[in-house]
């Protein structure tokens, strides 16, 4: 078999393929003999006709039978003769086929492109560390004292600091209701985020069983870019109000929450919960600068079918996932193309450079990860010792750890700067369509 390969593009190839006529005839031979025992001709008893006059008779149309069967078996053998790491099936072009001659077809085929990494050295880069503040402690510290708070049905009218819980019904600019829009048994706390504040004004006063109408003004982008309010019209129907007694922060209260004997020891856990939480943070936004500087500077085009192939991946894995079908795939292909894109040249780039560098990973390091998955998780041990038999589930494995290895290199060759910032500042949401 003679093979030429041509570069018709970056991630493109056409496969020329040659195949003498010794090389096909077994394939015919075996093709005719079958053929033989199936076909009924007049004068011969089923399967008893002479293979001479089968080919005589039914020559061309086994051949065009057979010539898909040959063109994959023959395509397949270039592929490997050339090691070309094709994405997707090729597209015969050209093709030619005749007894006792040489079988001859072209095809053009999509393959990974050559991705050729440099300047993946010395990055500047800065890894923002947003330090962890007494401030923060309290916060947390008041987040559980509000889960652990006690409620009281309070008589008359609502005050700043009482619950409101009630049936909430969107209405249209005339005041009529929007069928499909109503959200029962809603609170919010009158005065407080994200909505309590926006309408405190408004159901001040009201009392349980009254239907009091609300609206919400927010600023929001229009579509000419600027900003302007957008007021959304309710009623809501009060069920109750109650009065929020929050527990004592006290050794009694830290007990309870956990294993602490005095309110220092849960604020010096929370301290560094808070700490690690955000020194992962830090490490995750630092990775994404690190990746995403290097794709910048080798960047390079990715074949069409290795995008729609992850794409369809990951929409079955959604619709295996979700129950709920919020999005079309559609949308969702639209919705996740440019981080898949940033993926694929991701992925080809850092194993490009652990090729460059001789970065790899052992079979031993991947037991020895599996190891600390069980230390961590010892009542899993058995499901965590089942999952990597599966020789799928290790390799991903083996991967993510060559990944981590090729990050750490880059990581020790780059200058990295430390910036330290504040704590991000609540952002308000909506409770009403959550």
């Amino acid at each position: 078999m003679k093979t030429a390969v041509t570069d018709i593009g970056s991630w493109k190839r056409r496969v020329e393929v040659e195949v003498e006529a010794e090389e096909v005839r077994p394939y015919m031979e075996e093709a005719y003999r079958s053929y033989q025992k199936k076909v009924h001709v007049e004068g011969f008893r089923k399967g008893r006709a002479p293979l001479s006059l089968v080919r005589q008779r039914f020559g061309e149309r086994i051949r065009a039978e057979v010539s898909e069967d040959l063109i994959q078996t023959f395509f397949q053998d270039a592929i490997r003769k050339e090691k070309l790491a094709i994405v997707s099936p090729g597209t015969v072009q050209e093709f030619f086929f005749e007894e006792d001659k040489p079988l001859r077809f072209t095809a053009e085929v999509e393959v990974e492109p050559v991705v050729d990494v440099t300047s993946y050295k010395g990055l500047k880069v800065e890894k923002e560390v947003v330090k962890v503040t007494p401030e923060d402690v309290q916060r947390t510290l008041d987040v559980l004292r509000e889960r652990r708070a006690e409620r009281k049905p309070v008589k008359g009218g609502s005050e700043l600091g009482h619950i409101i819980e009630g049936d909430v019904q969107a209405l249209g600019s005339s005041g009529v209701p929007i069928i499909g829009q109503k959200w029962e048994n809603r609170s919010f706390e009158m005065g407080s985020p994200p909505l309590g504040d926006l309408i405190q004004d408004q159901l001040l006063g009201v009392v349980a069983g009254e239907v009091r109408r609300f609206k919400i003004v927010q600023p929001e982008k229009g579509p000419d870019g600027k900003i302007k309010d957008r007021e959304d019209h309710y009623s809501i129907k009060v069920k109750s109000i109650q009065e929020k007694i929050l527990p004592e922060l006290d050794d009694n209260f830290a007990k309870e929450v956990g294993e602490f004997q005095t309110v220092s020891d849960l604020e010096e856990d929370i301290y560094n919960r808070l700490e690690v939480q955000r020194n992962q943070e830090a490490e995750r936004l630092l990775r994404n600068r690190v990746a995403d500087e290097i794709v910048k500077r080798n960047d390079f085009e990715v074949p069409p079918s290795m995008v729609e192939n992850a794409l369809k991946g990951l929409w079955e894995d959604y619709r295996k996932r979700s129950d709920k079908k919020e999005v079309s795939e559609d949308q969702f292909r639209q919705e996740n193309r440019a981080s898949v894109v940033w993926n694929i040249k991701w992925h080809l780039i850092w194993q490009k450079i652990a090729e460059v560098e001789g970065i790899a990973v052992t079979e031993e390091e991947v037991d020895e990860e599996i190891g600390k998955l069980k230390r961590a998780f010892p009542k899993e041990e058995k499901k965590i010792q089942a999952l990597f038999k599966d020789s799928r589930e290790r390799r991903r494995l083996k991967e993510n750890l060559s990944e981590e290895k090729v990050m750490g290199f880059l990581k020790e060759h780059a200058k990295i700067k430390e910036v330290s910032l504040k704590p991000p500042k609540n952002t308000r949401s909506s409770i009403i369509t959550s």
